[in-house]
């Protein structure tokens, strides 16, 4: 008898080393794996919030990207308006200069005495289709680049 009593004494105690160690293993695999759940949620929040800053981004830039196109819109609006104006300008020139051509018709048979200065009304003439043609390039190139 006492020599089982011995024997399971020894196990008893044993055993208790051996729960004493399966528990301090547990704990420090516990303490492992809370970190790596911190650590995952961690990560996760940043992600998250990397996530959300990006959106905010492309928010912004869609935006902007809105507003050149309302922009671009504009200016091709305004480029056109002032075309018409420099062509409406220019037909205007060309009548004038007609009537230019006749008073100077007039003047050499002898019906007129007015003399009008060509050079300045010529220049302004010049200076508008310069003007206009650069305009209509500009459009030109305007509507190839926004298409």
């Amino acid at each position: 008898m006492d020599r089982r009593l011995v024997k399971s004494t020894f196990a008893i105690v044993d055993g208790g080393c051996q729960i004493k160690g399966f528990n301090r293993h547990q704990k420090n695999s516990d303490n492992i794996w809370i970190n790596f759940i911190l650590n995952q949620h961690r990560t996760h929040l940043e992600a998250a919030k990397a996530f959300a800053g990006q959106q905010q981004r492309v928010a912004n830039l869609e935006q902007r990207s809105s507003q050149l196109e309302i922009f671009i819109k504009e200016q091709q609006q305004i480029n056109q308006a002032t075309l018409d104006a420099l062509k409406a300008l220019q037909a205007e020139m060309r009548a004038a200069g007609g009537q230019r051509r006749n008073k100077q018709r007039a003047i050499k048979q002898g019906y007129s005495d007015e003399e009008e200065s060509d050079d300045d009304t010529e220049h302004v003439c010049d200076e508008c289709q310069r003007t206009l043609k650069c305009l209509e390039y500009l459009v030109e190139k305007k509507l190839k680049v926004g298409h």
